[in-house]
């Protein structure tokens, strides 16, 4: 067996392999890792038939997959101006907290 991306007679079904990796989660070696890249710019940017262009793509597609799985999810924070109810201390917060509430509750 050869080694990845070595030979290019089996460039597409090592990139469907390297796809298929990505795509359930496993790690690639940084080596493979760059070699893929180097051989799917290539691929993309060259005159090369749409088969392999395709491959290429699909290794694109899994690696922005891949990449987005590794990024922490950022939770939307709501945002509301209270603005227009008043300062808030702790004397008042219950009757601040009910007048914003009033206020949401209308808008929807």
């Amino acid at each position: 067996m050869t080694e990845l991306l070595s030979d290019p007679k089996h460039i597409r079904g090592d990139l469907r392999q390297i796809e298929q990796t990505l795509r359930r989660g496993f790690d690639i070696p940084d080596v493979l890792f760059r070699r893929t890249a180097h051989i799917v710019g290539k691929l993309l940017n060259d005159d090369k038939p749409a088969r392999e262009q395709l491959a290429a793509a699909r290794v694109v597609i899994a690696l922005a997959e891949y990449n987005r799985s590794l990024q922490p999810v950022l939770a939307q924070v709501e945002h509301h101006h209270t603005h227009d109810i008043g300062p808030v201390t702790e004397s008042n917060i219950e009757a601040q907290r009910a007048k914003r509430s009033a206020r949401l509750t209308r808008r929807v």
